[in-house]
């Protein structure tokens, strides 16, 4: 299988990158209209093929059979989507948050001044242990607050329109199946602590263009 995907790779390699170079040149445009982004999904069945057939080989009886897979589950289903905010601001304390936005190449750049902005945040309401993709993982009960927030000087700033749109709501959403906040985003980057019931998340999603100077991070 990974052969077979490595050779369509190389031999589609031009249509690829033509893809990728539209689709990042879509992300980045000024009049984009995004749509929203899954930041949770599970496999489903498909009601249309319930169930997948496929050949089995027994070398010792030296035949062949069909056998048929009941927990089929080929489509892939949001469970939880939120709107694309215009960026997101993350505290300066954050260290590990934001050495993690860098290894991702992630644009980023800090306030050299105060500034108060309208935004959002959740207040984390409880958290419930769910199997999601056969997997261990943790449902968030969030309560979204819309406020406007002055943000301290040095807070990260991390806008939407770039190559990464798509991938930083995955990181900062604190309720994404993706997000380095649990044992499937990667507990060694000891950020837990940020999901506390009863407390209000640290991350800001800021709701309207920032029109002031910031400076681009390092």
């Amino acid at each position: 299988a990974l052969r077979a995907f490595l050779t369509t790779m190389a031999a589609r390699a031009d249509e690829i990158s033509r893809t990728v170079t539209r689709a990042r040149a879509w992300l980045i445009a000024d009049d984009a209209e995004l749509p929203p982004v899954h930041i949770r999904q599970d496999y489903a069945p498909d009601p249309a093929r319930p169930t997948v057939t496929f050949p089995i080989f027994d070398l010792r009886a030296w035949s062949g059979h069909e056998a048929e897979l009941g927990n089929f589950e080929p489509r892939v289903v949001p469970l939880l989507t939120v709107e694309r905010p215009w960026g997101y601001a993350v505290p300066a304390e954050l260290g590990e948050l934001v050495a993690l936005l860098e290894r991702h190449r992630i644009r980023s750049s800090t306030l050299p001044s105060a500034v108060t902005v309208a935004a959002e945040r959740y207040r984390i309401e409880g958290i419930t242990d769910v199997t999601i993709e056969d997997k261990d993982a943790r449902e968030i009960a969030a309560r979204l607050l819309s406020e406007e927030i002055e943000l301290p000087e040095g807070t990260v700033i991390v806008p939407l329109r770039q190559a990464a749109a798509n991938l930083i709501p995955l990181l900062l959403e604190p309720q994404s199946l993706w997000a380095p906040y649990d044992e499937r985003g990667g507990r060694h980057l000891a950020l837990t602590e940020l999901l506390k019931p009863g407390t209000v998340f640290p991350v800001v999603r800021i709701m309207e263009p920032l029109h002031v100077e910031t400076q681009e991070a390092p």
